[in-house]
């Protein structure tokens, strides 16, 4: 009997550090995705920013390199529920999602698409949502807050991941 338990000890310990290792790496390939999905939406915004500064380049005098901020279609991102935005193709003004209104911005997980894994329009529901908001800070500043949450059945919660960025009309 003394050997028996011996042996299952011996055999236990190993297999129990495996899988606490197993875990572990798959909460930070979670957490890794997480931040990559926050950092992506910050991205979008500052795009959108340098494409008014490349539209007013292109047309001196015409165009205000700063009026991105009042496109109509970024009027969620300065709500409460906020907004998303994926890279399904390059008209991100095009592809801004109110998350008050499309399943608080789930991402779907789009394995064939060939540009954005993770966006709203195709795809399986994946675990994670990614919330924009905008805030104006004063007239030629903008503060991006990009979060994204996802449930973690790890550790049995819904984590979290928020990053902040301000945007100043550099183009003024």
């Amino acid at each position: 009997m003394v050997a028996i338990t011996i042996l299952m000890l011996s055999i236990i310990g190993p297999i129990t550090i495996a899988a606490k290792s197993y875990q572990s790496a798959q909460y930070a390939r979670q957490q890794t995705t997480a931040f990559f999905l926050a950092q992506e939406g910050i991205t979008a915004v500052n795009m959108l920013r340098n494409d008014g500064g490349l539209r007013a380049y292109n047309s001196p005098g015409l165009v205000d390199a700063w009026n991105w901020v009042n496109s109509a279609s970024l009027e969620p991102c300065f709500e409460e529920t906020g907004c998303d935005m994926d890279f399904r193709d390059y008209t991100l003004l095009s592809n801004v999602v109110d998350c008050a209104t499309i399943a608080d911005c789930q991402l779907l997980y789009n394995s064939s698409a060939s540009r954005a894994v993770y966006q709203h329009f195709a795809g399986e529901p994946s675990p994670y949502t990614r919330v924009i908001k905008l805030e104006f800070l004063n007239p030629e500043e903008v503060l991006v807050e990009s979060t994204v949450t996802w449930d973690s059945h790890l550790l049995g919660a819904t984590q979290e991941v928020r990053l902040h960025t301000s945007l100043f009309n550099l183009y003024k």
